[in-house]
């Protein structure tokens, strides 16, 4: 079986030769008996103008039908006049996608998740993805690096391009650590998670926003900019203390700031459970923890209650006959 190589063309600046070099390197390949797909992934269209198909056409024969849900890759596909090259083509609809998706936490793994899909079915049908992106780091960028394996970055030799390459490369990072950090959150069945808990020293937690909806946020260099009054009694846990529950007392809604992986800041109101959890995890990236919150008394009181719990649960495994 044939692996499929996925490759972004990625660069925030304009006029560096992107498009040029996807449309290039997708072609020698394919002169060379190679499969290869070509994915335009920038709303002006250029690589699909390059490949000699219109990007006036009807949106829903787009990439934008694949990302906002109405189509799979498979059903977008089209053949160009190169044997062995195909192309998903773009148009300029597609600059409206992060509007249209801001309340869907995963929407930076919708490409990835549909190409993915796609390779499953289709096994071997490509040996080389090429994904021609926006000169911007915007979702549509950050959707093609989930998505890659690998990326090429065309640059100029000047100290602006460098400046740049510095950023394009911090916001790649920046990726990884979420992703890392949202993988090992789930594992652990948790509702959020500080780098300094997985051994990653950033600033940076990830957390469920919206709990019911498995709305997931991270939250880069966060700070806490102003706190209610009011206080609220709740019982907390946490994934560095496995069982133990303790009853914390907290603000019951705090103004916040944070960055997100683009570098782009938020501002934001949070009440209630999504306000607990963003305190609990902030304490934990300042080196503090909700152990801290109690007095040792509370403290003892709720290890005492853990230790009983766990006798009885190992009694009750002792009890059971042995089939």
């Amino acid at each position: 079986m044939i692996k499929t190589e996925i490759l972004s063309i990625i660069n925030q600046k304009g006029g560096v030769g992107k498009t040029t070099t996807a449309i290039n390197l997708a072609a020698g390949l394919a002169l060379k008996n190679k499969k290869v797909l070509v994915i335009d992934l920038d709303p002006q269209g250029n690589a699909t103008t390059g490949l000699g198909l219109s990007n006036s056409e009807s949106s829903g024969e787009t990439i934008y039908a694949v990302l906002n849900g109405t189509k799979k890759i498979i059903e977008v596909i089209k053949k160009t006049q190169f044997k062995n090259l195909d192309l998903v083509s773009s148009n300029v609809d597609l600059s409206g996608l992060e509007v249209e998706t801001a309340g869907d936490s995963r929407r930076a793994f919708i490409l990835k998740e549909q190409i993915m899909a796609y390779l499953n079915d289709f096994k071997g049908k490509y040996e080389y993805i090429f994904i021609d992106c926006p000169p911007s780091l915007s979702l549509l960028t950050v959707m093609a690096l989930v998505a890659s394996n690998s990326l090429i970055v065309p640059l100029q030799t000047e100290f602006f391009a460098l400046e740049g390459l510095t950023q394009l490369m911090k916001t790649i990072d920046r990726i990884k650590i979420k992703e890392d950090l949202i993988d090992s959150m789930k594992n652990f069945q948790g509702i959020g998670l500080s780098a300094n808990q997985i051994g990653i020293m950033e600033r940076v937690f990830v957390m469920y926003s919206n709990v019911k909806e498995r709305e997931i946020i991270a939250c880069f260099n966060p700070k806490i900019v102003s706190v209610s009054d009011k206080k609220v009694l709740m019982d907390e846990g946490c994934l560095s203390y496995p069982g133990l529950w303790i009853k914390v007392s907290r603000p019951d809604g705090i103004e916040v700031s944070y960055e997100d992986e683009t570098g782009k800041v938020h501002e934001k109101a949070m009440f209630g459970l999504e306000c607990r959890v963003f305190q609990h995890e902030y304490d934990h990236m300042e080196g503090t923890n909700f152990t801290q919150k109690v007095s040792n008394i509370k403290l003892n009181m709720a290890k005492k209650r853990l230790k009983k719990v766990k006798k009885r649960a190992e009694k009750y495994v002792e009890d059971q006959p042995v089939t």
